[in-house]
């Protein structure tokens, strides 16, 4: 993979009452919702609780602060965008992936360096799987051996790759330098599956690259300015309670990342024998245990012990304990909580 610097100007974004201010609609509140795991279907029921009629508004001024900050603005860490080509090789965008500990890169055209789409790990491992199948991943002890022997896999390119059927995960989506973060934010909640927003100049040239962990922390250290809105109930916030796909903690770990790709989602919540929330897995989880190659032998593991060595051998990128709020906590409860444990969702149980 190749680093890409930026080539926009890195001034830290500041609040300015110039541009007009975005409309808040202040939708009239959703009935509230509380879940309830359902053991036969392994998804969320949605039982319906008296409306409240209380109004929560997000303050003026910080709305003028999102339609005057550019997309331009919101850096990536270090100001480096790491990116592939579609000539390079699968495995060693595979490799790059796993040394850089990253889910996806933006892939590049080699002719004008214009952006192209996304490939992630995700779709790679899936891809492994099906091909290369249990047989041959379960007793490999040394994975990149079989990846080099596989003729498939050796000489297949990005491009050869993005031929095969690629998940829902990675839409394509940019928006143009000088855009506000106002309009990245509404895309990334309006559009379904969108995880991350490339920001392209007029020759689709990659400038930037806002995702939603870099959203999620840029609310949070405004958080004192986005006003009542930031102490609203969970239950009254429109889609913020939806369906959750369970596994148990005996189900093998590599039926939970294939029920992901199926239902095209990139996180399920891991129960036990009583129901009681034990911690999630996500396509996160793929990269946390692949220095090693390890990570397609432990994939035929059940779920539990797959999460106790994740969280033995890599407790700085995963909480200890796993993430939950009620349907009575706050939007703040739940930003401070993805934002600080460093995750992408968290669950929302009941008192039991």
């Amino acid at each position: 993979m190749k680093r890409k610097q930026p080539d926009a100007d890195t001034e830290q974004p500041q609040a300015t009452t110039k541009p007009p201010t975005p409309k808040d609609a202040n939708p009239r509140s959703p009935k509230a919702a509380r879940t309830e795991a359902d053991a036969d279907t392994g998804k969320v029921d949605q039982v319906e609780q008296q409306e409240e009629p209380t109004v929560y508004t997000t303050d003026a001024e910080f709305l003028r602060q999102l339609a005057s900050t550019t997309c331009d603005q919101l850096r990536v860490p270090q100001n480096t965008v790491f990116c592939a080509e579609r000539t390079d090789k699968i495995v060693d965008v595979f490799r790059g992936l796993v040394k850089h500990n990253f889910l996806s890169v933006p892939v590049l055209q080699k002719t004008g360096r214009k952006w192209y789409g996304f490939i992630d790990m995700a779709d790679i491992v899936s891809y492994v799987v099906e091909t290369l199948g249990a047989d041959k991943l379960q007793k490999s002890e040394d994975f990149w051996a079989l990846f080099d022997k596989e003729d498939a896999f050796r000489n297949a390119t990005v491009s050869d790759f993005m031929k095969h059927p690629l998940s829902r995960r990675n839409p394509f989506n940019p928006v143009r330098t000088g855009y506000s973060l106002f309009h990245v934010i509404e895309i990334l909640a309006r559009e379904p599956d969108l995880h991350r927003v490339p920001v392209i100049d007029a020759d689709r040239q990659l400038m930037n690259l806002i995702t939603q962990s870099q959203v999620g922390s840029y609310l949070l250290g405004n958080k004192d300015k986005i006003g009542d809105k930031i102490n609203k109930p969970l239950r009254l916030v429109a889609d913020a309670i939806k369906t959750v796909i369970l596994v148990s903690e005996a189900q093998p770990t590599i039926d939970a990342f294939s029920m992901m790709v199926k239902e095209n989602i990139s996180g399920v919540a891991v129960v036990g024998e009583d129901g009681v929330l034990k911690g999630a897995l996500s396509v996160r989880d793929l990269k946390a245990v692949a220095p090693d190659a390890a990570l397609f032998w432990r994939m035929y593991q059940p779920v539990g012990t797959f999460l106790t060595k994740l969280s033995n051998e890599y407790s700085d990128s995963r909480p200890s304990q796993p993430q939950s709020c009620t349907a009575d906590d706050t939007i703040g409860t739940a930003l401070t909580r993805l934002v600080e444990n460093k995750i992408h969702r968290v669950f929302i149980v009941d008192d039991h």
